[in-house]
């Protein structure tokens, strides 16, 4: 390159933070310079470098997909401290690296080829390749390597030079609040802006209200200035954070927009986006605050407006379109928030067939057949205790889940549904079910060993002629294993 780095580290260390770029999210400008430089050299990997105090920060890289790593192994490390391109053809043959870990295995890193990036007289980082086989690169490669390197520099001398406006526009705007602040306390100003604010002094008192203050929160100012802004306003909001934030403005710490809601004097609430600005005198001593105040309240109903929508298609995803009870996911949500932590707690489970669905169908057509669905569905609701869970399993099968029922108590509530069932007044002909019951603890059994379980019971019924209950007597059972 055309001059030599400053090596004093510790300044170079200050400029590379300067350009706030550590840590930062990937820029994608400097995707192309990798891509290049990999196409160039004909490598698997390249980087474009930051080099950190104890590590390397990746702002562009082909080839990894890990964003920093250690400085002191690094090749970089080297590179920065010369003016020129540093070619190393086989790492096994150099001295600098002969104990180095980047070339013992999973690594195998044999050849490297890195420029320094000079900005503003500081080493910064490399741009550089990578290859596990010990390589050469003819001069061209070299020559178009420092030439991605100096534009390169170009673009982060550009960066620096956005990070220096920046900071002038930030000293700017905190001397224009100065300047607002004497010029008579910016008093016409004030008044005029067309959002609500007001300004406290250093403890929370309120020094000033605007008009559109008083509108907003239907208090006149005189009933507002010299009191506590948190007292008198009636906030209703999470008060420590709000005091929180109030502080955290006078450090002169940055602050981000705070949702506030308040309870106006007619009794309504009120929700307002907050933002909280400090106000400072020419030798830099905080004065007091100033709060800007928009009413949100359209967009806090639109919230909950959308919540509850939302609620209902959640809902709806867990529920059977025909039968309007649960669905086979909302069956196995329940299950499963049941089984999540193992307990004595006993489950029961009903796994209920139609029998001979098909040939209702086929005799009575598909339309009476959604009916019967229905009406079981509707007999199985009033047939369980409010506590059970039923819903549609899948075609002519329905489930239901009873938390807390012994094998007994879900034996009964088998019978019970059957019976209902079977004395159903039906319209076209009489239909009855098979039922498969199970309990068991949650530290018995699996959520799928228990639904197995009831299942090949309901097998058994439909094996022993249908129309009945197979269930069992004991409190705590075992699944029979499944080939």
């Amino acid at each position: 390159m055309d001059s030599s780095p400053n090596l004093n580290e510790l300044d170079r260390l200050a400029f590379v933070r300067r350009l706030e770029m550590i840590d930062a999210e990937c820029t994608p400008i400097y995707d192309d310079f990798a891509e290049l430089a990999a196409t160039i050299c004909g490598t698997p990997v390249s980087l474009v470098t930051l080099l950190d105090l104890e590590r390397q920060w990746f702002i562009s890289k082909v080839g990894i997909d890990f964003n920093e790593a250690p400085r002191a192994p690094s090749f970089c490390t080297h590179t920065i401290k010369e003016p020129h391109p540093l070619i190393i053809p086989d790492a096994t043959k150099d001295a600098r690296f002969q104990d180095n870990y980047l070339i013992a295995d999973p690594f195998h890193v044999r050849f490297y080829a890195g420029v320094p990036l000079i900005v503003d007289g500081y080493a910064v980082g490399t741009i550089c390749v990578f290859d596990r086989t010990p390589r050469e690169l003819d001069q061209s490669q070299i020559d178009a390597l420092s030439i991605l390197a100096r534009q390169l520099q170009r673009s982060l001398e550009e960066r620096l030079a956005i990070v220096r406006q920046q900071d002038e526009q930030d000293n700017l705007a905190g001397l224009n609040r100065i300047y607002e602040f004497a010029r008579n306390r910016f008093e016409g100003l004030f008044q005029n802006l067309a959002v609500a604010c007001y300004t406290t002094d250093i403890n929370g008192c309120i020094v000033e209200v605007n008009q559109h203050a008083e509108n907003l929160f239907g208090i006149k100012s005189y009933e507002l200035i010299g009191f506590s802004d948190i007292h008198t306003l009636k906030i209703e909001s999470d008060i420590k954070s709000f005091k929180l934030r109030r502080q955290l403005a006078l450090s002169g710490t940055k602050q981000t927009s705070i949702e506030v809601k308040f309870r106006k004097p007619d009794g309504s609430e009120l929700w307002t986006l907050c933002n909280i600005q400090p106000i400072f005198n020419p030798s830099g001593e905080p004065l007091g605050l100033v709060f800007v105040y928009n009413d949100i309240g359209d967009r806090k109903a639109l919230e909950v407006e959308l919540m509850s929508i939302n609620e209902t298609l959640e809902g709806l995803s867990r529920t059977d379109s025909l039968t309007g009870i649960s669905n086979r996911r909302g069956l196995t949500d329940k299950l499963e928030s049941l089984f999540a932590t193992q307990s004595d707690d006993q489950v029961g489970i009903l796994i209920l067939d139609v029998d001979k669905f098909k040939l209702y169908n086929d005799e009575f057509g598909h339309p009476a057949g959604d009916t019967v669905l229905q009406a079981i569905a509707k007999i199985i609701k009033k047939s369980v205790p409010k506590d059970c869970f039923a819903g549609r399993y899948g075609g002519e099968e329905f489930m239901v889940i009873l938390p807390g029922k012994r094998a007994d108590e879900a034996n009964q509530i088998a019978e019970n549904i059957r019976k209902n069932v079977e004395s159903h007044k039906w319209p076209a002909s009489g239909v009855t079910i098979s039922i498969g019951a199970a309990s068991s603890s949650t530290n018995d059994l699996n959520r799928e060993r228990l639904i197995s379980l009831a299942d090949v019971r309901l097998y058994q019924a439909k094996h022993d002629g249908r129309n009945r209950v197979v269930g069992s007597t004991n409190s705590s059972e075992q699944a029979p294993k499944v080939a």
